[in-house]
């Protein structure tokens, strides 16, 4: 996995829109990735293979029934509760916004780091 700024930009800007106003998101680099965290919990990342979020297990149904979602899987096992995002979902400005919708509920609602 490469980095790309161009998703990097086109996420951290769906996820600050999707947060309360004045929310801050930490960035830190991870497997390629660039990480986004809130309140010490990640949120999501973005790479050139596309966008990875954490919905929640609650939300999988919903996430997964958007064009171009499906689970997050590393090493060959998913990872509940997180879904990835390829182009066709990242480029479409509904379907980023209904993503980042629900993993700004599911991140807001877990204790802080």
């Amino acid at each position: 996995m490469a980095r790309d700024r161009q998703t990097e930009e086109l996420l951290r800007e769906a996820l600050l829109a999707a947060l309360p106003r004045g929310t801050q998101l930490a960035e830190r680099p991870m497997f390629g990735a660039q990480g986004f965290m809130l309140h010490g919990n990640l949120i999501g990342a973005a790479s050139d293979r596309g966008v990875m979020l954490r919905v929640g297990k609650d939300a999988m149904p919903d996430a997964l029934d958007l064009p171009g979602v499906g689970p997050m899987e590393m090493s060959g096992r998913t990872m509940g509760g997180f879904v990835r995002a390829d182009e066709t979902a990242h480029d479409d400005p509904d379907t980023l916004s209904r993503l980042t919708a629900l993993a700004a509920a599911a991140t807001l609602s877990l204790p802080p780091k």
